[in-house]
């Protein structure tokens, strides 16, 4: 309760500052395209009070209360009122990455001893879960780790310093260890798209390094499969031949969880927790049905249908956006997203806002910078003919 007693005091505070603290003014700064995308998120952020006025006698100020994560999205505003500069956010996202690298990594060889949990059970013989060889911890952050290992990646392999690639693999080192599999071989697909992009940019120009490099990295690769991979692998093969309660979570959430019409539009909602609907999703949390475990369909039951298509778009439409290589992590980080919406509810938490906030701002400086770079060619070409 202390600590969500501060979230909350965190949240409003930094709500206000848009309010009363005096904003910077620049021509250079870019317009926030994403802006639509945000209005509409918290618009159906706010309609999921509706139904839980009309059918759960929950008043405006305790749906507040319990569904406060969604003016995380304020971050996003926050980002363009106050132009915080860019190369200072990246560098934010390379610290908060690398530290949760660094305690994800770490504690993996000081079991039983350790000082940052998310999933821990003191009920249970083993209170941290140990499955295919890794300590499943789950710190809170991973979304920081992804986005700067992406970001290490694309800085290699646009400017081919070592320090970026050591970083990188440091970093998807830290996802590794994470142990969750959808989002390691997530990552590395992603990283694969990011790596074919660069082949097809510099299509015949492409340097015998890079090409050494690709080559040492996949027979590394094959060597290490045995030790690595194949018990990640085994596991999921497990999972796939077992009654899995995932597939349960799904099938409810998406068919039997609407109690009246208007909740597949507007959606259910964060009922009050001694409500009837409250005591209906305990009783389902008992069962191992969570919201959170099914992805798109838990952010579907929680929004509804409206909010769903927007947020879904919003993701699509920041992957096909113009820009330059240089900023290749953004889009790339975007895909990530969506090939784990179908585990990963990433619109259900306050941090998924403020990553998303964050990506959405760095993807308006890039749009922008293409746009500068394009006119800029144009400029060039103009002025060669106009020589002619």
């Amino acid at each position: 309760m202390l600590w969500q007693s501060i979230e909350k005091l965190t949240v409003f505070s930094v709500l206000g500052s848009l309010f009363f603290l005096p904003t910077r003014k620049s021509t250079t700064h870019p317009s926030a395209r994403n802006a639509i995308y945000v209005n509409l998120i918290v618009l159906f952020s706010f309609t999921t009070w509706i139904p839980l006025y009309l059918y759960n006698d929950q008043s405006p100020i305790s749906c507040l209360n319990f569904s406060y994560q969604f003016l995380y999205w304020m971050v996003f505003y926050i980002l363009h009122r106050f132009q915080i500069d860019r190369d200072d956010l990246i560098k934010f996202l390379l610290f908060a990455g690398i530290v949760w690298a660094s305690i994800t990594i770490i504690q993996q060889f000081t079991y039983p001893h350790f000082l940052f949990f998310s999933r821990f059970d003191p009920s249970r013989p083993d209170p941290i879960e140990y499955r295919a060889g890794i300590y499943r911890y789950m710190i809170d952050g991973f979304y920081f780790g992804t986005i700067s290992a992406f970001l290490a990646l694309n800085r290699f392999l646009d400017q081919k310093k070592t320090r970026y690639l050591v970083l990188a693999g440091f970093l998807f080192t830290g996802i590794y260890y994470y142990g969750t599999r959808q989002i390691l071989f997530v990552s590395i697909a992603s990283a694969s798209l990011m790596v074919l992009w660069y082949v097809i940019k510099k299509g015949s120009r492409l340097e015998i390094k890079f090409i050494f490099f690709v080559f040492t990295f996949f027979v590394a690769l094959a060597a290490s499969y045995e030790s690595i991979f194949k018990k990640l692998i085994d596991v999921t093969k497990e999972d796939a031949n077992d009654d899995n309660i995932r597939l349960l979570s799904y099938r409810y959430f998406l068919f039997e969880f609407w109690p009246h019409k208007i909740n597949f539009f507007l959606g259910n909602g964060f009922p009050k927790y001694n409500s009837e609907a409250g005591l209906a999703l305990r009783k389902l949390i008992s069962r191992g049905l969570f919201q959170a475990d099914v992805g798109i369909v838990g952010t579907l039951s929680v929004y509804g249908i409206f909010y769903t298509i927007i947020s879904t778009t919003m993701l699509i439409h920041n992957t096909i956006k113009r820009i330059d290589f240089q900023s290749a992590y953004i889009p790339i980080t975007f895909i990530s997203i969506i090939l784990t919406l179908p585990l990963s509810a990433i619109f259900l938490s306050g941090s998924g806002a403020v990553v998303l906030s964050t990506l959405m701002y760095l993807q308006d400086w890039a749009c922008q910078d293409y746009k500068r770079s394009k006119l800029s060619e144009k400029l060039v070409q103009s002025q060669i003919r106009h020589r002619w």
